[in-house]
């Protein structure tokens, strides 16, 4: 999509240079050393590895079912020994609530309580991030944190994560993608991708 929109700005204005375009975010040592101080405050320490979870997004269609998300919490958990950061907005709360009560111990569950640095910050500090087409997206791709990205209803040709270890995971049925903010079939190209798929494919990017 941004690739579209830069070539309408050559259209017209000449002096627009014609190569690829990467946003950027900056974290300041201050907004670390204060992701630091809330990490710790949730047991976890500098040394150990997280990987951050957003299971939420703006369109229910959109979200991946809580049922993958919790088992490819727990795997990373007891797999491959990373602790997992919850992470989204007030209105993630209660998906995320249940995702950390059941996955117990390893879990730590920051959602609503970061403002929009605190977030970068800690997308900044992950290892990875696991996430629907969503917000916590775009900022860990614009940070150079890999995603895992669960794609159903949007285009993954116009708004996926580009890193070179970024990876996307979406099945191509008959209807999708189909940008609806409603779905007559309920939600098969969702349903259709495994806990397995995310798990390996966020197993190869840490294990690289």
């Amino acid at each position: 999509m941004k690739d579209k929109h830069m070539w309408k700005l050559r259209q017209v204005l000449t002096d627009v240079p014609n190569k690829e375009y990467r946003p950027r975010i900056w974290v300041s040592p201050e907004l670390e050393e204060e992701v630091k101080k809330m990490l710790k405050s949730n047991n976890v320490s500098m040394d150990e590895n997280i990987v951050a979870v957003a299971p939420g997004a703006r369109s229910h269609t959109k979200q991946w079912n809580k049922e993958g998300f919790l088992e490819v919490s727990k795997r990373i958990i007891h797999e491959l020994k990373y602790k997992v950061v919850l992470v989204g907005d007030q209105q993630d709360c209660k998906v995320c609530s249940k995702i950390a009560e059941e996955a117990g111990m390893g879990m730590i569950d920051l959602c609503g309580k970061t403002n929009l640095k605190q977030l970068a910050g800690i997308l900044k500090r992950s290892s990875l991030l696991i996430t629907n087409d969503s917000a916590p997206m775009h900022i860990a791709w614009a940070e150079e944190t890999p995603v895992v990205a669960v794609f159903g209803p949007t285009d993954p040709g116009k708004y996926r994560p580009t890193g070179p270890r970024d990876a996307v995971i979406n099945k191509k049925i008959d209807c999708s993608p189909c940008q609806s903010a409603l779905c007559r079939k309920n939600d098969e190209c969702m349903n259709a991708i495994t806990a397995d798929e995310v798990f390996q494919a966020a197993k190869n990017i840490l294990k690289a």
